[in-house]
């Protein structure tokens, strides 16, 4: 490496991998996130679910029930208020293509972290991580990728259930290092612009300059353990005090790492690809055999170090599955494999010599935690001090010796704002992105979303505006932020496109308007044609109250030459809540594509409630409308009571003006609206084209209230 490749390394890669922290790229993170005011102690209701895994005789047992299982919290029974039995094998067979929505709930997944020590082994076990993915892992499965190098510990890819974008993620690590295609992320603003914080897609800066750091440390020489141990044994010969601070560092990084996560429900693996350390660095007497490296509790600072992180990573849930990096080169007397031998027995994990076909050699593994017992109890007067609880589960009407496998407790929730900006922070974007992953409707506000798409420089560009109401609970005496994470997935669960908001409001300024009509704010995603499902999360962090909404929304196919409708859209002339849409550098609005005659930018109403016979302008917007065989029509349904809506005979809807077609074939019409008569309940304004030379139309509306 050149020096100047070297200097690069060392001024990026920290922005990845701090010492000892696991980052989601906290710089950058939504500012909200950072802030630490204090907080009262204060006590909830939790309930905890807990996975549980049953084996008798290397076996899964099936065809356990609810009254077969006990939970203690101390030495307190916890009476069960939900069971569910998930069976991976009768999943088998169900593609996660034909339908979306997770059918395992998210704390019975199982979670695999690949995790690849850049310092020993490097990438040596690549092949066998694809190989798991491609042909061990469930499709459920939730999988992630990390790395550990001389700065710290890094996320390249946060637990996702697209195995496909596991497999891209490693292809890139394992390429050749190469920035010849001019996507140079320390100066395109537009990479580092599109960083996803919660890491739910790939972070290519952060692997590319993992795969820089590979290079460096192995000094050109190659990446595989035969080097890791030369430089190893020269650092032993120069005295085990270097080596055992490596080990510290090691420990420490994967430390964080577990404490981070230790929230995270679902069994959790990490699978971690890496050659160890000589077991000379465990021992103050050199005449201390590698057997009693496992046997022994009287070892150096370095194997206490081990210890203490391996007690983590077991309090946090974790299972470790050793990978030895060393276990293919052939003639060599290297140890470090022992060490890892240490890390996966003390938390009821394996060690795998040979990885090549690393799904096969984990068969057993993965059968045994193939049947979950999800058992849930509830929790009363849990302080939120973040404490942890031990938990007990036992089977006293199960067959006689059992072995249960569950997490050993349960961390006790705490606001956010009592966290700090390191390990605590990460830990609360990852549960931001296991709500999103669970897609389970939740929270205290009430959310509506309105997406439009159009046809920008080649492509669609998919602007959506969300609006949230009930924020009258929030702080109402000092100024408080708002996130919002709006994530696109498709029907196999990938990742399409994300956009994250972070602002702050001053209630004495906004909390008038936040009350009379909520908060709007404007969101943008590039998403090709088809059916996509919208995760969104609106929150505020210090208190934690949030509203989390699923919903499928459809992104017309906007062909060059052909027609297609826009949802109308009904201007809000007096909008009492707060809106927040996206500014470019001049401080004008980019691309704003919400525009009424020549030059009037206006806000869509987002479900609006309106006033009885007041009437209310309607844009119309589509593409080669004005074509001689379209027939267009726009009429009000009411679907207060029928989910197809009843017509309202009379019209309601006048022709009033239209803008001059753009050169992209944009048409805008424009129309009043006629509310008078109407009772209150539910409607929808819908237009519809007919073309009469093909015999195709379509059909698009938007909602509205009368009244309240």
């Amino acid at each position: 490496m050149t020096q100047s490749a070297a200097m690069k390394w060392l001024r990026n890669f920290p922005a990845v991998c701090l010492p000892a922290t696991l980052l989601l790229l906290i710089s950058s993170l939504p500012a909200a996130a950072q802030e630490a005011p204090s907080f009262d102690d204060s006590t909830t209701v939790v309930v905890v679910e807990v996975p549980v895994n049953v084996h008798l005789d290397g076996k899964t047992v099936r065809g356990l029930t609810r009254g077969d299982f006990e939970v203690l919290e101390g030495r307190q029974p916890r009476e069960l208020v939900g069971f569910e039995v998930v069976d991976l094998a009768m999943e088998t067979g169900r593609s996660t293509a034909q339908e979306s929505r997770p059918r395992i709930p998210i704390a019975a997944r199982r979670h695999f972290l690949l995790f690849f020590d850049l310092t020993a082994g490097g990438l040596q076990g690549l092949q066998g991580a694809r190989d798991l993915v491609d042909s061990g892992l469930h499709p459920q499965d939730l999988v992630g990728v990390g790395v550990y190098g001389r700065a710290g510990a890094g996320l390249l890819l946060g637990f996702t259930p697209d195995h496909g974008q596991v497999l891209a993620v490693l292809d890139r690590l394992g390429s050749d290092f190469d920035t010849s295609d001019g996507k140079d992320s320390e100066k395109d603003p537009t990479l580092l612009a599109r960083r996803d914080p919660l890491r739910l897609m790939p972070d290519t800066r952060a692997i590319d300059i993992a795969r820089e750091a590979l290079e460096m440390d192995t000094g050109g020489r190659g990446s595989g353990a035969e080097v890791y141990f030369e430089m190893n044994r020269s650092n032993i010969s120069q005295g085990r005090s270097r080596a055992r601070a490596e080990v510290g560092r090691f420990s420490e990084a994967l430390s964080t790492l577990a404490d981070a996560t230790a929230r995270i429900d679902g069994r959790k693996f990490l699978v971690l690809f890496s050659a160890g350390f000589d077991d000379d660095v465990f021992f103050e007497e050199e005449t201390l055999t590698r057997r009693s490296l496992l046997d022994s509790r009287q070892g150096s600072t370095a194997l206490r170090d081990l210890q203490r992180m391996t007690d983590r990573f077991v309090k946090a849930g974790w299972t470790i599955q050793s990978v030895d990096s060393a276990g293919l080169q052939e003639g060599r007397n290297l140890s470090g494999g022992t060490s890892l031998a240490l890390l996966a027995n003390e938390t009821g994990g394996e060690t795998y010599r040979s990885f090549n076909h690393l799904s096969g050699a984990m068969d057993q593994m993965l059968d045994k935690t193939s049947v979950t017992y999800l058992l849930a109890f509830r929790a009363d007067n849990v302080s939120m001090d973040g404490a942890f609880h031990k938990i007990k589960v036992r089977l006293p009407n199960g067959p006689r010796g059992a072995r249960l496998i569950h997490r050993p407790g349960y961390h006790a929730p705490k606001p956010f704002d009592s966290e700090d900006e390191g390990a605590d922070a990460t830990a609360d974007r990852f549960s931001v992105a296991e709500m999103l992953l669970s897609g389970e409707n939740s929270g205290s506000f009430s959310v509506d979303f309105l997406p439009v798409s159009f046809r920008q420089k080649d492509a669609t560009r998919t602007f959506t505006w969300i609006h949230a109401t009930g924020l009258e609970a929030l702080p109402s005496d000092q100024p408080f932020n708002l996130e919002l994470f709006a994530y696109v997935l498709d029907a196999s669960q990938r990742v399409l496109d994300f956009s994250v908001r972070s602002f702050t409001l001053d209630p004495t300024k906004a909390g008038p308007r936040l009350v009379g009509g909520g908060l709007q704010a404007l969101m943008d995603f590039d998403l090709p044609a088809g059916t996509h499902d919208l995760r969104l999360l609106v929150r505020e962090p210090q208190s934690g109250r949030h509203a989390l909404i699923r919903a499928p929304f459809e992104v017309p196919s906007l062909e060059e030459t052909a027609p297609a409708l826009l949802p109308p859209l009904l201007l809000d002339d007096e909008l009492k809540g707060v809106v927040v849409r996206p500014q470019a550098d001049d401080g004008t609005s980019d691309d704003y594509p919400f525009i009424a005659g020549e030059s009037e930018q206006f806000v869509p109403g987002v479900h609006p409630a309106l006033a009885p016979g007041k009437p209310v302008r309607v844009c119309l917007m589509g593409y080669h409308l004005t074509r001689a065989d379209l027939t267009l029509n726009i009429e009000v349904y009411d679907v207060t009571d029928l989910p197809a809506g009843e017509r309202i005979d009379q019209q309601r809807v006048e022709l009033v003006g239209r803008s001059e077609t753009r050169a992209d074939g944009l048409d805008r019409l424009y129309f009043n609206l006629n509310t008078a008569g109407l009772a209150s309940g539910n409607y929808e304004l819908r237009a519809s084209i007919a073309n009469s030379g093909d015999g195709s139309s379509q059909v698009v509306a938007s909602p509205f209230r009368i009244g309240g």
